[in-house]
């Protein structure tokens, strides 16, 4: 399953891997994450069909000459009912 992490990011048509500077720049691009000035967090949910979800979070900050980041990103799926070629369900 391919969903976009972050609202700039799916406002931009998913064309985010150029743009850097927030600790979205994880999902997208790591290379991005070089022009972290501040402390950064972020955290998008995402309600897909059939009852699946996708949550992101991440936390970017500068350390050093370099950039720590921490990101998780959850994706999960209801159950989904099968029926066999006559209609009847299949389990």
């Amino acid at each position: 399953m391919k969903t976009p992490v972050g609202a700039r990011a799916q406002a931009l048509g998913e064309s985010y891997a150029a743009v850097g500077g927030d600790a979205d720049a994880l999902f997208w691009n790591p290379a991005g994450l070089a022009e972290v000035r501040g402390r950064e967090l972020t955290a998008s949910h995402n309600v897909l069909l059939e009852g699946a979800h996708a949550s992101a979070a991440a936390w970017a900050f500068p350390v050093g000459r370099g950039t720590a980041a921490f990101g998780v990103l959850v994706q999960a799926e209801s159950a989904v009912d099968a029926y066999d070629v006559f209609g009847g369900p299949a389990g």
